[in-house]
């Protein structure tokens, strides 16, 4: 997405035309572990914050690192306020201080998992960098819950956590001594009666999510009430999910609503957040499958509005199957429509919908659904774009299914494609164009096997009969990207029709069998031409791959899809590429000449 170059805290002094975070809603911004300006650039690592001064390019420096209170995570930067997200109190399941990379981000493709808050408590700290090398603390907001997800919409924040419900109070005991039948009896009963009492006496705040305000020099506030709290029907899980709120220029103590529910999937619109949680599960030993045993067959979508910091629970309704990911949903004039699937290819009964829901007499209820949707294959991508939408479903071939929305209680198909391989990332070029990256496939009869990447032009112009307008491939079977999976890794920069894409390269594989030579490992980035196609414009190099197994690298199933580079930043006529370790800067005329590396761990 590209901003206008004095829209950063450092000032107007920097690039003229610069990517920041891919978002799902232009309006909407959404969280990650690097942020940028015009000139500055801000990276959460295990150390903690790094703030690089990113202009000149070719002078890219350090200029700031600052340590942080438990485990890195995400930040959102707005002029010149930087909000951090870390994770305190981790448990051993959810891992500690500084034990994962920020760039592990959980379950972002429910494909092969489903999704859970990070645990732990959230921490928020929101920082002055009028100065980037000097950031100055200006609050601090923590809850008890684990983070789920958050958006930022203009200089509001919100924030959805999760509290497992597994509360221990302390001084409870469970230890019995005793000599006898009669002895045994009479103290269990009186421990019983102990611990009742204190449960008893232990205020109501102690069991509820809490939230605490920490000005600098001041002493926390803090709160657990349940003014704006609702047991939503059917919940599963005795757990709470909490949508917390603040202002970046009022600096005040969060709004919060609180739901008894589990988490799940987030989408948000500029008025209105939405999460899509598993309802219920089903056992399924027998089918052999490499997915999760336990597959969710219904779902149930919750709905808050938002006007400021001001957040409301609207209600809650059931919806078939499961999502995909948070782009699964939409919402277009007040009108949520989400693509679901009940089951997962092999099973023969695998089935997906389409179902549009809306505000009635103050409820959210269904407005229209379109069902039988590719039998017998499941949903690999989904992209909404005004009154279309677009999903892809897959098991041997590539379907792009066309919906026409404009009549959300009529919902149709219009168009259908049918290619080899599978999309799962959609991103709209413009009205009539839809890029996409995802798996080539070889044919197997009754299936297909992934390959290698693929990155498409699909022409909608005919809604009644899309086409492959380009399509470009990289490596064979084994190869990875983050974009495969997380959005945020997917940098596409309108200004200069540039496509970057972290990749690790693998060759030689196909036919089921992983390849065995990694041939490249860093950044990609490709021209993409409504009139030429797609063509690789450089390599920016991370490693050489010689000194690297390509067995380790190139085994990944493809609903893991990994690569040592995570993110990448455009900057004029400069590309940044950032692995864990380190970012490293070279000019796109030549990729392959790096210009500067910043180390992004202590040394």
């Amino acid at each position: 997405m590209m901003v206008p170059a004095n829209s950063g805290a450092a000032g107007a002094s920097g690039a003229t035309e610069y990517s920041t975070t891919n978002t799902q809603v232009a309006s909407v911004d959404e969280a990650d572990y690097i942020k940028n300006d015009s000139n500055t650039i801000f990276v959460l690592s295990t150390d903690g914050l790094h703030v690089i001064d990113a202009w000149p390019a070719a002078q890219t420096h350090e200029i700031a690192h600052l340590p942080l209170a438990g485990e890195p995570r995400r930040m959102y930067l707005l002029d010149n306020r930087l909000v951090v997200y870390t994770r305190e109190q981790a448990t051993s399941t959810s891992g500690g201080a500084g034990s994962s990379n920020p760039s592990d981000q959980g379950c972002t493709y429910g494909y092969e998992c489903r999704f859970s808050s990070e645990g732990g408590h959230t921490l928020v700290v929101v920082y002055d960098v009028t100065n980037p090398a000097s950031p100055a603390e200006l609050v601090r907001y923590e809850m008890s819950g684990g983070y789920v997800d958050s958006r930022r919409i203009g200089s509001v924040v919100y924030s959805v956590v999760h509290d497992t419900g597994a509360t221990q109070i302390p001084g409870l005991d469970y230890t019995l001594q005793a000599t006898s039948y009669d002895d045994l009896q009479a103290k269990f009963n009186q421990r019983v009666a102990d611990n009742n009492a204190k449960i008893d006496n232990t205020n109501d705040g102690y069991f509820l999510p809490w939230s605490s305000t920490t000005k600098p020099g001041g002493t926390a506030t803090l709160s657990s009430d349940c003014q704006h709290a609702w047991v939503v029907q059917n919940a599963q899980g005795a757990s709470f999910v909490s949508l917390n709120a603040f202002d970046l220029t009022t600096l005040e103590s969060p709004t919060r609503t609180v739901l008894g529910s589990s988490p799940g999937y987030v989408y948000s619109s500029a008025t209105a957040l939405y999460m899509a949680v598993d309802k219920t599960y089903e056992a399924d030993y027998a089918s052999g499958s490499y997915y999760s045993y336990y597959q969710p067959t219904d779902s149930f979508v919750h709905k808050f509005t938002l006007n400021g910091t001001d957040t409301n629970y609207v209600g809650s309704v059931a919806l078939p199957g499961h999502i995909l990911n948070q782009f699964a949903m939409d919402e277009n004039n007040g009108v949520l429509r989400v693509a679901s699937t009940s089951g997962w290819v092999p099973d023969p009964s695998v089935i997906s919908y389409l179902t549009t829901f809306g505000e009635q007499s103050g409820k959210l209820t269904q407005l229209g659904q379109i069902g039988g949707i590719a039998p017998q294959e499941d949903i690999r991508s989904v992209r909404f774009d005004g009154d279309r939408g677009f999903v892809v479903t897959f098991k041997k071939t590539d379907p792009l299914f066309v919906f026409d929305l404009t009549d959300p209680a009529n919902p149709k198909k219009l168009g259908e494609l049918q290619i080899p391989g599978f999309s799962t990332y959609m991103q709209p070029l413009d009205t009539n164009h839809m890029l996409a990256i995802g798996f080539t496939a070889d044919d197997e009869g009754s299936f297909a096997w992934f390959n290698g990447i693929q990155i498409q032009i699909f022409d909608v112009t005919d809604l009644a009969n899309p086409t492959l307008a380009w399509k470009t491939v990289i490596g064979t079977r084994g190869s990875n990207s983050e974009a495969l999976t997380n959005h945020l890794a997917f940098n596409y920069f309108a200004p200069k029709k540039m496509l970057a894409l972290p990749i690790t390269v693998c060759e030689g594989g196909g036919n089921g069998v992983y390849a065995q030579d990694l041939t490249f490992a860093g950044l990609m980035v490709f021209d993409v031409s409504l009139d030429t196609g797609i063509t690789e414009h450089g390599r920016l190099p991370f490693l050489d791959p010689s000194t690297v197994s390509a067995t380790a690298n190139c085994d990944e199933f493809w609903t893991d899809s990994k690569s040592l580079v995570k993110r990448s930043i455009f900057m004029d006529d400069w590309i940044f590429g950032f692995s864990d370790a380190q970012l490293r800067v070279a000019a796109l005329a030549n990729m392959s000449s790096v210009l500067q590396t910043v180390p992004l761990v202590s040394q």
